[in-house]
């Protein structure tokens, strides 16, 4: 039977603590490991004897000048059988990297077989790392007997089987309270809020709809309000208030962006049959004369870009008497983006405003 000697601080281990202690640092672990060697002077020793593997660190909790550290250590990369005999822990030493803080032996090991599906074994150690200068460090380790997946599924089994012959007709009339319960209980409790949930008689009813069925309703309804003509606007009104009870405006679509003055939009929704209206600020440093720019919009329409305006550009950068009135038009719309056209004898260097509508 395993039978784990105190644990050792290292010389490393011993000089990182001063550092701790000092506020240079924090005491970092970073890995377990186990080994089947003989640590002999764990006090000098940089490494294990014989290390085999890495420890799962289950949980570190670091608190004050304490650091509790939790692992699993089990055969599962176990090849051939192995002497548990030497564990290190290793931490981070802001000036020499991973070192091995300390070492724990044990002189009468267990004995653990290879890993396969009948001997998988596994044992969780807890080690308290407790210090109030670099010369008080204490380590404390809760040693555990290490148990094969077959004992753990006939422990479970044996537990399971105590209630194996147990049933129980739930009363879903038993209203649910917020009070400790017995599993007998609450699943009573359970059965009654099924049959409220449902509005079915009792709990296995089954129901004339599910909630994916009434999100689909719901869906299907919104479109149809989308789709109805407005007469006048009181009508309107009726509409637009029936689709609110159902849903939040931003799952009718409508948003909108102000964050940038220069390339605003606004979305407003299914209700609206996707219409978004947007703006954008640019100087489309045309230089050439009776030449083109490719000006992204902010938003991109899903559909269609139904008119792209330019703000009024008559003699903004025009040379005297040139006798060049064409000014600058949008050429082209697309859904992203549009391509404005200038015929001034200098360009367009300045900044032009554009309006798109689309859905």
């Amino acid at each position: 039977m395993a039978n784990w000697q105190g644990a050792k601080v290292t010389n490393k281990g011993t000089a990182l603590i001063a550092k701790v202690t000092a506020g240079s640092t924090k005491l970092n672990i970073t890995r377990v490991a186990f080994g089947s060697g003989n640590l002999t002077n764990i006090e000098s020793a940089t490494r294990l004897v014989r290390e085999i593997d890495n420890a799962e660190i289950i949980t570190k909790v670091q608190k004050n000048n304490t650091c509790t550290v939790t692992v699993r250590l089990t055969n599962a990369n176990f090849t051939t059988a192995q002497n548990i005999s030497e564990i290190g822990i290793f931490a981070t030493d802001p000036d020499e990297g991973e070192i091995l803080f300390a070492g724990m032996v044990d002189a009468n090991p267990d004995f653990v077989q290879a890993a396969s599906s009948s001997t998988l074994v596994a044992k969780t150690v807890t080690m308290g790392i407790g210090y109030s200068n670099s010369d008080n460090v204490t380590i404390s380790l809760s040693n555990t007997m290490w148990v094969t997946a077959e004992e753990v599924l006939t422990m479970i089994s044996d537990e399971l089987r105590k209630y194996g012959n147990n049933t129980h007709r739930i009363n879903d009339a038993v209203v649910a309270a917020n009070t400790a319960q017995t599993i007998t209980a609450l699943t009573d409790m359970i059965g009654n809020r099924i049959k409220a949930i449902t509005g079915e008689s009792t709990w296995v009813g089954n129901p004339a709809n599910n909630i994916k069925g009434i999100q689909s309703s719901i869906t299907d309804l919104l479109s149809l309000v989308a789709s109805l003509p407005v007469t006048n606007i009181k009508d309107f009104n009726k509409q637009v208030i029936s689709a609110l009870d159902q849903e939040k405006l931003t799952a009718l679509g409508v948003k909108y962006n102000f964050d940038n003055p220069n390339a605003w939009s606004i979305s407003f929704g299914k209700l609206f049959g996707g219409l978004i209206l947007q703006g954008i600020n640019i100087n489309p440093n045309i230089t050439i004369n009776s030449s083109s720019s490719t000006i992204q919009l902010p938003i991109p329409f899903v559909k269609k870009n139904l008119a792209s305006l330019l703000s009024d550009t008559t003699g903004t950068t025009a040379i005297t008497g040139g006798g060049n009135d064409e000014g600058a038009a949008i050429r082209s719309r697309y859904t992203d983006r549009v391509i404005l056209y200038s015929g001034w004898d200098r360009g367009l260097t300045t900044e032009v405003t554009i309006i798109a509508f689309g859905y």
